[in-house]
């Protein structure tokens, strides 16, 4: 046993032979010595000596922790969209949590709940995030070795832009559409008609957004975009199918991303629903793989993407 936890120095020094975010504790007689592959590595093996020393009670024992994460990416992504938005506090006490899980990543699943400047009518009702609120938990995150990265839905999912005045000129059925799965007509679109007033209206909201965040990646959605063919695109998508109408605009998406320094995440619908155009999906752009239930296949879907040659993100959800 050490006779007192604040006895000897401490020495922190690089080891690069641990993986990433890897660290090595040390508690000996002369002190105490933390090596690490880098700052993140760094700050998890800070915190767990923190941890014991809190816990002392008067003596600790002499230790040796090696320690690193078997995944790159350990995240999480809120929905702040489709219920209640949580307000900063109860945000910024999710980030703690997170650090105290050893995650990663934060990432807020937006679609009109923030405060972006000339666009009121979409977010007035809607107790929305906004600059002051990003950058500070932009700061917490940063302090706490956490990427926080935006996720802003950008095809699909946009019935609370398109139900509006000017925005419903948009949509793929600006008079609502028939639900594929379930027959149910909704009077509300959902879904951009993607021609280049949608891009431009895109465009602006990445340009509104991205500057609060200091992360090089984006996630930009795109999934469900479900009455694509049944309205404006009608004739297009007879023509040359819905996935390949489909993937051209998420590909124009890409450049936007791409012109503004950014890696585009996106939902990884398209890639499992039609392979064969798979390969025309932006090579460096990163899917990610969803499902809900405790059956999902997911090793189906990912051994697809692997197949591929693909690096992905898994989300499950809950």
């Amino acid at each position: 046993m050490l006779a007192s936890p604040g006895a000897g120095s401490w020495r922190i020094e690089p080891d690069p032979g641990l993986p990433a975010e890897g660290y090595r504790l040390t508690l000996a007689e002369d002190g105490v010595r933390l090596g690490a592959a880098d700052p993140r590595g760094l700050l998890q093996g800070a915190r767990v000596a923190r941890g014991l020393f809190a816990a002392a009670e008067g003596s600790l024992p002499a230790l040796e922790i090696r320690d690193h994460p078997d995944l790159r990416v350990r995240g999480l992504m809120l929905d702040v969209s489709r219920g209640k938005v949580p307000t900063l506090p109860e945000l910024l006490a999710r980030v703690e949590a997170m650090a105290a899980l050893r995650l990663n990543q934060l990432q807020l699943y937006v679609e009109h709940t923030f405060a972006w400047p000339g666009h009121e009518v979409g977010w007035r009702d809607a107790s929305p995030l906004t600059p002051g609120d990003l950058a500070a938990i932009g700061a917490r995150c940063a302090e706490l070795g956490i990427e926080f990265v935006p996720n802003l839905n950008t095809f699909g999912h946009l019935e609370r832009w398109l139900r509006h005045e000017p925005y419903r000129r948009l949509a793929e059925c600006p008079e609502g559409w028939t639900h594929p799965l379930t027959g149910q007509f909704k009077p509300h679109p959902s879904t951009l008609f993607p021609d280049d007033a949608s891009l431009a209206f895109v465009a602006g909201l990445l340009d509104g957004y991205l500057p609060h965040f200091a992360s090089g990646q984006v996630n930009i959605g795109g999934d469900e975009p479900w009455e694509l063919g049944q309205g404006r695109s009608r004739e297009a998508v007879a023509a040359r199918g819905k996935h390949r109408v489909y993937l051209d605009f998420l590909n124009r998406i890409h450049g936007l991303v791409r012109e503004r320094g950014k890696r585009m995440l996106f939902w990884g619908d398209i890639l499992l629903e039609d392979p064969a155009l798979a390969g025309e999906a932006p090579a460096e752009a990163l899917p990610v793989v969803w499902g809900y239930d405790a059956g999902h296949p997911f090793d189906a879907q990912c051994g697809r993407l692997a197949e591929l040659g693909r690096d992905f993100l898994i989300a499950p959800g809950t």
